[in-house]
C-alpha cells in the first residue's frame, strides 16, 4: 500500500489515506466484500484503535481514510535500544493492543497485519492502525510463490498466512501480536533470515525459542503465554 496525506473537506482537518495496490478489478462481490470489512471495522470503537473514517473504492482501488497521527511508531521508539524494553511498558502496551484487537474479532473481523510500524502514539498513548481487510488479501493472494512477493511484513506473520491465507482470522492476529511481545520483552525477534521469503517460511518449520532464556527476568506463565500465543495450530492459540 501507499499511505498519503490528505484533507478531510468537510471538518478541516488532516487524514491518513492509505491507498491499497493491488486492484479489484471492478468485481462487484469484491466491491461488496471490502466495503463490509470496512463497516465492521469501523464498528470496533477502542480508543486504542486509530478511527477508520471512510473506506471504499475510487479510480480502481481500494481506501481507507483515517485520523492521522503524527507521533512516532513503535518500531521507532525501539530502534536502536540495546535490549529488551522494560516490562511493565511493554505488558501494558500489548495489553492496550490486545484490547483493541478484541473489539475487531467481536465485531467478526480481523486486523491482519500487526506490524510495529503501523503501531502510533500520540503523546504516550499507543494507537492500532495498518490495517489490511482479509479482501485485500484474497486478492493478492498474500504470497505471489512466482515472483517471490510477500504482501505482509514477515516478520509477524502466522503460519496459516503462508498455508492457507484465505483460512486466517482473529488466530492470526494473536499469532503476530505475540511475536510483537516476544520482540519487546526479549529484544530480539523470534526468526532471522536473509530474505523475506526464507523468514516466512521459518514458521512452518522451525519452533521459537523460549523468551525466559533470552531473558531470565521473564516469568514462566509470561513465556508460556507468548509461546502459546505463537503456536503453529491457530487451535492453540
Amino acid at each position: 500500500c501507499i499511505v498519503f496525506k490528505g484533507n478531510d473537506r468537510k471538518l478541516s482537518r488532516e487524514v491518513a489515506i492509505k491507498v491499497y495496490i493491488d486492484k479489484p478489478e471492478g468485481d462487484a462481490a469484491i466491491l461488496s466484500s471490502f466495503e463490509d470489512e470496512i463497516s465492521r471495522l469501523r464498528a470496533a470503537s477502542h480508543h486504542a484503535l486509530v478511527p477508520i473514517i471512510a473506506g471504499g473504492e475510487s479510480g480502481g482501488f481500494f481506501y481507507i481514510a483515517m485520523e492521522l497521527i503524527n507521533g512516532p511508531t513503535l518500531r521507532e521508539k525501539i530502534k536502536g535500544k540495546n535490549g529488551p524494553l522494560e516490562l511493565e511498558l511493554a505488558l501494558s502496551y500489548v495489553t492496550e493492543l490486545a484490547a483493541a484487537l478484541a473489539e475487531i474479532h467481536e465485531q467478526k473481523s480481523v486486523h491482519g497485519h500487526i506490524d510495529s510500524r503501523g503501531i502510533l502514539f500520540k503523546g504516550d498513548k499507543i494507537h492500532l492502525a495498518g490495517y489490511y481487510p482479509m479482501t485485500i488479501d484474497r486478492i493478492s493472494k498474500n504470497t505471489t510463490m512466482a515472483d517471490g512477493r510477500m504482501t505482509i511484513d514477515p516478520v509477524y506473520i502466522a503460519p496459516e498466512q503462508i498455508e492457507k491465507p484465505e483460512s486466517a482470522d482473529g488466530r492470526a492476529d494473536i499469532y503476530a501480536l505475540s511475536v510483537l511481545l516476544f520482540e519487546l520483552v526479549t529484544g530480539t525477534r523470534p526468526f532471522s533470515a536473509k530474505n523475506p521469503l526464507q523468514l516466512a517460511m521459518m514458521r512452518l518449520s522451525e519452533k521459537p525459542p523460549s523468551p525466559a532464556k533470552l531473558n531470565p527476568n521473564l516469568s514462566p506463565l509470561l513465556d508460556a503465554a507468548i509461546l502459546k500465543g505463537m503456536s503453529k495450530d491457530p487451535a492453540r492459540r
